[in-house]
């Protein structure tokens, strides 16, 4: 898709690269993690972010990535002005939401069949004002790619049990989303203390919240077994004093 088709369809306007419209890209990375843009290895990207600082061209120079969306509302400053235009790069702005952007460019045939829609969210231990953020932008994306509303319910209830998981009982932790024609696989990693018997855990009513977290509401012990309902794949692993990897992987249709 070339970059001027990206403008129109985002409302956005040029803030540096006026002459490279014509350029295409292949694929779109939506996050405000600069850690996750480092580990990207695809050509003709383009980074959608509101992370709005000196360190996102930085990082966009060092992973190859030529053009930069910025959303919110956010707007380059002169020094990042001047950056990105040593590097040759294109910048552009809009006032949509990341998830608006990310599923607009979706529909639009951006991300093709076997290429996947990146996302990514910090989770912050104890910060339950921030639990189920992540689970509200992915619920908000699957809406706008008009997936069947009852996979979506299954898929933003076992996210948002992961998450109030993390939150409840990790110092911090991330989720990633990767989205592409056929299933959504959502990776929660975590640094924590660890689930030293992971079977025990998965036991309905088995919890080990804290009495702050059970008077919240939470750690009645059936996060773990609700992920496991509502997904069709689900596998956790992790160390003790370390933390824990949870995969989730939903198929928007049955499987053949």
């Amino acid at each position: 898709m070339k970059i001027q088709q990206i403008q129109e369809l985002t409302d956005a306007t040029v803030a540096c690269g006026n002459d490279k419209l014509g350029h295409e890209v292949q694929c779109a990375f939506a996050s405000d993690l600069m850690s996750d843009v480092l580990t990207l290895c695809c050509d003709e990207m383009i980074l959608i972010t509101g992370l709005c600082n000196l360190q996102t061209i930085r990082t966009a120079e060092m992973a190859d990535v030529d053009c930069i969306l910025f959303v919110r509302g956010k707007k380059a400053t002169p020094e990042m002005l001047q950056l990105a235009s040593e590097n040759n790069m294109i910048l552009l702005e809009t006032c949509h939401s990341m998830y608006h952007v990310a599923g607009e460019l979706y529909c639009s045939g951006l991300v093709k069949k076997g290429e996947d829609m990146q996302l990514t969210f910090e989770l912050e231990g104890g910060n339950f004002s921030k639990a189920g953020y992540a689970s509200s932008q992915i619920k908000k994306i699957l809406k706008q790619l008009s997936i069947d509303s009852r996979v979506i319910k299954r898929v933003v209830v076992a996210l948002y049990e992961a998450e109030v998981n993390v939150v409840a009982h990790a110092w911090r932790g991330k989720v990633a989303a990767e989205l592409d024609a056929d299933k959504i696989t959502l990776t929660l990693k975590d640094e924590g203390p660890g689930i030293p018997d992971i079977p025990q855990a998965m036991q309905e009513g088995f919890s080990t919240a804290s009495p702050a977290v059970r008077e919240m509401g939470f750690g009645a012990g059936m996060g773990l077994p609700n992920m496991k309902k509502n997904v069709d794949e689900l596998t956790i692993e992790g160390e003790v004093g370390v933390g824990t990897i949870v995969r989730m992987v939903t198929w928007f249709r049955k499987k053949e």
